[in-house]
């Protein structure tokens, strides 16, 4: 399964599981720890019955689906609908409904208002729901201002203070790190040092413990599991960053006592992401009512993002991948026998943050061979795109890497390359003369786990401040490690280019 239906699944777990216990002392949890999925309860409903954190996702997805996009009256709408006529439920009763939310949704009902949620309740409401937005956003390549902008509205429907909006924001950053396949600690390390610019002293104060602390390395005992929005996050990355698969995460997250619905929700969905669907216990997965509901409808939603979003505007028999733009055009030569995609798409990635950004035309040519000739054509491409003057910025990867600096060292029309991990060990002295030929800005990018970073030495005469060589730590041939890959020709290649 996808990562997309691994966190749906894993969060309508996460909640059915911790649903009975609800309000349950943490101490009589210990004494008994609940590790398999049981009904009755808080809420005597039968074993598998999820909850309003669900609910409110499948509704979220099915409006984004409806409304092709994030539209927040339509959103509201639906959350009426869950609420008012049981729509989205496991077993057609809509229940565990925070008051918070509920309390705006009926307001939204009688003055027609949308973003008229509580300024003064520091409740989780608004947290619980949060995990179709971090996927859409993330699909849709949203940087900072624009997940903040999503988050903050979002919320507002029925927790707008600055605390709630802040928890969200950074369960989202969150979700968009380990769906970019960032490991759970580096994702954290990276949530602490982000700077939050747009959120209030107060609401900053709120997790100053979760931001400026090891806090994940404390005991159990000064983890808080209540409904406060701060409180609810510190408790899911706790057990997140304390467990080692998604039974373990689960079985921890339900087991401390108090909000154990929405903890046990959102721990799922993080677990579901990190740890897979073949991590998963299969008495979990069978055990979840009306699953078919709740596969189907994360199943539209991601067919209809990845359509929406995760193409290229013109395809040529998965030769080519171009996203049209203005005449600054960002050339991407792959490795040898990539598509155009990329592992974990992460040339459609780059493509469609650049054309976003910079405006730029984007064209991605996958490497199948060191054929001069194919190059050639590649080139020939571009020329047709433009009736008039153009700029190319040069991103070759391994293979492609080499083919730029040997055979496309004197075309005029490129202005910048940035190289990644290009072989050393192969016709080096058409390199070196490549390197001297160009009269553009060169950047040589290496891993250091690669094995060309030991011939650096015979290219280190020719660094300059037109010529740079830069290595990056822990980074093998396939600079496969976190996100690093992603913002290379954002760093080096095309930063000058804003629109």
């Amino acid at each position: 399964m996808s990562k997309v239906l691994d966190s749906v699944l894993g969060q309508a777990i996460g909640e059915a599981m911790g649903i009975p216990l609800k309000f349950k002392e943490r101490k009589s949890l210990f004494e008994k720890p609940v590790t398999e999925m049981v009904g009755n309860g808080s809420y005597n409903v039968p074993s598998g019955t999820w909850g309003c954190v669900t609910s409110f996702t499948l509704a979220t997805m099915d409006s984004i689906i409806k409304a092709k996009g994030l539209d927040y009256e339509d959103l509201t709408l639906k959350f009426c609908n869950f609420m008012e006529k049981s729509e989205y439920t496991a077993a057609g009763e809509a229940f565990d409904i925070p008051r918070t939310s509920k309390k705006a949704l009926q307001r939204y009902l009688k003055k027609r208002e949308v973003f008229d949620g509580s300024t003064t309740d520091n409740g989780n409401g608004s947290l619980l729901r949060m995990l179709p937005i971090a996927i859409y956003s993330y699909y849709e390549m949203f940087d900072d201002d624009e997940l903040y902008d999503a988050v903050k509205k979002a919320s507002m429907i029925t927790n707008a203070s600055d605390v709630c909006v802040m928890g969200c924001f950074i369960y989202c950053k969150y979700v968009h790190l380990i769906l970019d396949g960032a490991d759970k600690f580096s994702s954290y390390r990276y949530i602490k040092d982000l700077t939050y610019a747009k959120f209030t002293a107060d609401a900053k104060r709120c997790y100053k413990r979760f931001l400026m602390t090891d806090f994940d390395k404390m005991d159990i005992d000064y983890i808080k599991s209540s409904d406060y929005v701060a409180d609810t996050l510190e408790a899911v990355i706790w057990v997140i960053l304390n467990t080692n698969s998604f039974a373990e995460a689960i079985v921890g997250a339900i087991n401390l006592g108090g909000d154990t619905s929405t903890i046990g929700a959102l721990t799922g969905a993080l677990a579901g992401i990190i740890y897979g669907y073949d991590d998963i216990p299969p008495e979990f997965i069978s055990g979840i009512k009306n699953r078919d509901l709740v596969l189907n409808v994360a199943k539209d939603f991601e067919k209809n993002v990845r359509e929406r979003v995760m193409k290229y505007d013109q395809e040529f028999k998965n030769q080519y991948g171009v996203i049209l733009g203005n005449n600054k055009v960002l050339f991407i030569k792959t490795e040898m026998n990539s598509n155009i995609y990329g592992v974990d798409n992460r040339y459609l990635k780059i493509a469609r943050k650049a054309n976003y950004l910079y405006g730029v035309t984007v064209v991605v040519s996958a490497c199948q061979s060191m054929d001069k000739k194919l190059l050639d054509r590649d080139f020939e491409l571009i020329d047709d795109c433009f009736d008039e003057d153009y700029e190319i910025y040069y991103m070759g990867v391994a293979s492609g890497a080499l083919l730029g600096i040997q055979y496309e060292c004197d075309n005029l029309n490129i202005r910048k390359m940035m190289l990644v991990n290009t072989p050393l060990t192969v016709n080096l002295h058409k390199t070196k003369e490549g390197i001297e030929k160009f009269d553009g800005e060169l950047f040589l990018i290496y891993g250091d786990k690669d094995l060309s970073v030991n011939y650096i030495p015979l290219i280190k005469e020719y660094e300059s401040d037109k010529v740079k060589i830069i290595k990056y730590k822990g980074q093998d041939h396939n600079f496969n490690k976190g996100n690093e890959f992603l913002n290379l020709p954002f760093l080096y290649l095309i930063k000058s280019l804003k629109k």
